[in-house]
């Protein structure tokens, strides 16, 4: 039997990497191996067909143009299907091989089309027309400096058909009219800004398109708040979620959005307040940079210690410096992306003394996780 006969398994291939610090992720081979083994798996259950344009048209070419083979997708065919997926991540919640729910396959739609963006954005460049639409805030800025002259021309069929011609946008779209001026400025001059976090229960984040095209529906958000008594913050210097320039690969960019709000909001976190975000897409994007691109923590906590022992006390004058040994590790059988590890911590005094030490057990996620065991009867 060739390798072509061969059916697609539906386990994890050793280009399985969502991780962009991970050098699996760059790998070209390792991601190709990942788009096929997840088409064929998104072909085979069919349940996103109704969310974006991205499923209907891979099950129309491999069913219609390559007889049910998902191998004989071309680069160009690839590009269109990748292309037609614009982040909602409605496809990731609804799927049932997420590794979000641990199953063995690992499946992350979304995160698989932003490694592909991102290393044909490496590649080939970010084309001027996504760096243009992957900045909304810079777009509203433009628009505010026409003094209302882009919502007029964007109405103009003339305007609209070069717009479609040189940016890729449809002639016939619909497209939202800017604020002539921010949601920021009308908090400013309404003392709605908050710098301190001192008795705020809750902080708000407009989003961009809140900030830039309908300040209305904040005003309205902090009108319910208020109502229902919960003391609401506005803050400056808030920018896009990272949402657009996700989507063309622009890591660098969403990194650099991700730090910045994550620098504004900290201070209101840490004092007890949670993030209030009008856009659940906005929200979830945040979730998620931050815990993918941002926070790479790797301990996931201890089941417990198995002994500790306090031998010389300690005492606000002392240096103090502790050691970590790991004893023993194993992987989990049923988390691949989790290894158990068995540590001796020692703490010593300016001395050399050992003043403490104790053994824990220690649950770390896996650089290079390894598949899962295979389900009876999986493909």
């Amino acid at each position: 039997m060739s390798q072509t006969d061969k059916p697609v398994s539906y386990q994890p291939t050793n280009g399985l990497s969502y991780d962009p610090d991970d050098a699996r992720y760059w790998d070209a081979g390792g991601l190709q191996k990942e788009v096929t083994r997840t088409f064929e798996i998104c072909h085979g259950c069919r349940m996103c067909f109704k969310y974006c344009d991205t499923f209907p048209i891979l099950f129309d070419l491999i069913d219609k143009k390559h007889d049910g083979d998902v191998r004989k997708l071309t680069a160009p065919e690839t590009d269109r299907v990748m292309d037609a997926c614009f982040q909602c991540k409605l496809c990731e919640v609804q799927c049932p091989y997420t590794r979000r729910d641990r199953h063995e396959y690992q499946l992350d739609f979304p995160k698989l089309v932003h490694r592909f963006k991102a290393q044909r954005a490496k590649v080939r460049g970010i084309p001027l027309r996504d760096r243009l639409l992957a900045n909304p805030d810079a777009a509203g800025a433009l628009a505010r400096l026409s003094f209302g002259m882009a919502n007029v021309m964007n109405r103009v069929t003339l305007h609209r058909v070069f717009m479609q011609a040189a940016l890729g946008i449809h002639k016939d779209k619909l497209l939202p009219d800017f604020a002539p001026t921010t949601f920021e400025k009308w908090a400013e001059r309404n003392g709605r800004l908050q710098p301190k976090p001192e008795g705020v229960e809750a902080v708000l984040f407009p989003t961009c398109y809140v900030q830039n095209n309908e300040p209305q529906i904040g005003r309205d958000t902090l009108e319910v708040m208020d109502r229902n008594q919960v003391k609401t913050a506005c803050v400056k210097g808030l920018q896009c979620c990272g949402m657009p320039a996700w989507e063309t690969g622009d890591l660098e960019t969403v990194r650099r959005q991700a730090a910045n709000n994550l620098k504004v909001l900290k201070p209101f976190v840490d004092a007890g307040a949670k993030v209030v975000a009008i856009n659940p897409t906005c929200a979830m994007m945040m979730r998620l940079v931050a815990d993918g691109v941002l926070n790479k923590v790797a301990s996931l906590g201890s089941p417990g210690v198995d002994e500790g022992r306090w031998m010389v006390p300690v005492r606000p004058s002392d240096a103090v410096s502790c050691r970590y040994t790991v004893l023993e590790k194993r992987d989990l059988a049923s988390r691949p992306d989790v290894g158990m590890s068995k540590v001796l911590v020692e703490l010593f005094n300016q001395k050399g003394e050992t003043a403490a030490n104790w053994r824990t057990n220690q649950l770390t996620r896996r650089r290079h996780p390894g598949p899962a065991p295979s389900a009876p009867g999986a493909k």
